[in-house]
């Protein structure tokens, strides 16, 4: 089941991001800054860094079932440099 769910997300993230061609592999992200329970998080203070962002709603089931995946990501990578951000 673990592996169906990733390749849905997978799927899932490749029709969104099919529908966002200004933001092609290996080009830089947009500048914006966030408003998060910890202060103010700017894209620019994540420089030389991976930056996995999640969009996700809480009437979403999909984007609930994500966060055990998120937090793999941020376990198994956060030392590698890997910042995961959920909005």
């Amino acid at each position: 089941m673990k592996s169906a769910f990733r390749f849905k997300y997978v799927l899932l993230l490749s029709g969104l991001y099919s529908l966002l061609p200004e933001l092609a592999l290996a080009q830089k992200a947009p500048v914006f800054k966030l408003d998060s329970d910890q202060g103010i998080i700017a894209l620019s203070q994540l420089k030389n860094r991976v930056v996995y962002i999640d969009f996700w709603a809480s009437w979403c089931k999909p984007c609930r079932q994500s966060f055990p995946f998120m937090n793999e990501l941020h376990t198994r990578y956060n030392k590698q440099g890997l910042v995961v951000i959920a909005i």
